[in-house]
């Protein structure tokens, strides 16, 4: 029997990104996996994208996740996958890595252009970063 009870979906969630700019640099790619519970029983969806960025993506952050300008040519906008991303995303807590300074910042910021707010008041944000380094401190 499983200990984990949750209360609402949870998706986990990752970006490549143009850049490491929330402000400048734009998705290439989000995967996402949904974990739902009801009576105790758990369901689990993923879903991926490759989003065409609309800009030219700099070889270095090419090198780091191996997507490329002809990579992206004839792949969806942000904006033509907002809706879908935000249908997966509405009413669930999220969980990711370094997501509360940059997964969540550059997403809200890509479906606010869309017109579409996120993360929702009611959103939960799980950043195993932080956890890490609160259970695993780096100091003296």
């Amino acid at each position: 029997m499983s200990r984990l009870k949750l209360e609402r979906p949870l998706v986990s969630f990752d970006l490549e990104t143009t850049g490491i700019s929330i402000v400048n640099d734009r998705i290439v790619q989000i995967a996402l996996s949904k974990i739902s519970q009801k009576d105790g029983k758990f369901s689990h969806l993923d879903y991926s994208w490759v989003v065409n960025p609309e800009m030219p993506i700099p070889i270095e952050a090419s090198e780091v996740h191996g997507i490329y300008d002809q990579d992206v040519v004839d792949k969806p906008t942000f904006k033509d996958i907002a809706d879908d991303v935000y249908d997966i995303l509405r009413n669930c807590d999220v969980l990711g890595y370094n997501s509360n300074r940059f997964d969540i910042p550059i997403l809200g910021g890509a479906l606010l252009k869309c017109g579409i707010v996120f993360p929702e008041e009611t959103t939960k944000r799980i950043d195993a970063q932080v956890i890490f380094h609160n259970r695993e401190p780096r100091n003296l």
